[in-house]
C-alpha cells in the first residue's frame, strides 16, 4: 500500500530557451522498498554508534536508508563494555534493537612490603594487603599506607 506521492517538477534550460518541461510523480514507499532502516535502543541510553565503523549517532537513533547486506555495529559508552554484532538486513527491513549494555569490570590488586597496609578507596578502608577485588571501570582515589 503506498503512504504518500512524492512529485517533481522541472524546467531544463539551454542558453535561455526551454528545452523540456516535466513532471513525475512517485510512491515514496517504493522510492525506499529497496533499503531498510534500524532503530537503536541502548539501556543506558547515549552510546555512540558506528555502522562499519563510521559515527551514526548516539542512542536512541533511527538508521534510514541501508541497502541490502551485512553491517558491522559497534556501541561505546564510557564505563561499559563495547558492543559488536553483525547485523544483516534486507530491502524492506524495520528493525528495533535493544540492547542492554554491561558494565566493563577490572579488579584493583595491591601487595605491599611490607604486608598488612591498609587500602582505602575513596575515603573508605576496604582492606588489607595483599588486597584483590573486583571494581567497576570508572575514576577511583586508592590510598593505602601500614
Amino acid at each position: 500500500m503506498l503512504k504518500s506521492n512524492k512529485s517533481v517538477w522541472g524546467i531544463i534550460f539551454c542558453s535561455g530557451f526551454v528545452l523540456l518541461f516535466f513532471h513525475m510523480t512517485f510512491a515514496q514507499e517504493e522510492f525506499q522498498q529497496g533499503f531498510a532502516t534500524i532503530e537503536l535502543i541502548t539501556e543506558p541510553e547515549n552510546a555512540q554508534v558506528f555502522i562499519n565503523q563510521i559515527p551514526r549517532g548516539t542512542t536512541p537513533v533511527k538508521i534510514d536508508s541501508l541497502e541490502q547486506g551485512i553491517y558491522e555495529m559497534r556501541l561505546e559508552l564510557g564505563g561499559y563494555i563495547s558492543f559488536n554484532e553483525k547485523i544483516n538486513v534486507s530491502p524492506g527491513d524495520n528493525k528495533k534493537l535493544v540492547i542492554k549494555l554491561q558494565n566493563a569490570t577490572g579488579f584493583l590488586k595491591v601487595i605491599s612490603w611490607p604486608g598488612n597496609a591498609s587500602v582505602i578507596l575513596n575515603n573508605d578502608t576496604i582492606g588489607y594487603t595483599p588486597f584483590t577485588n573486583p571494581l567497576n571501570s570508572g575514576p577511583y582515589n586508592v590510598t593505602f599506607f601500614n
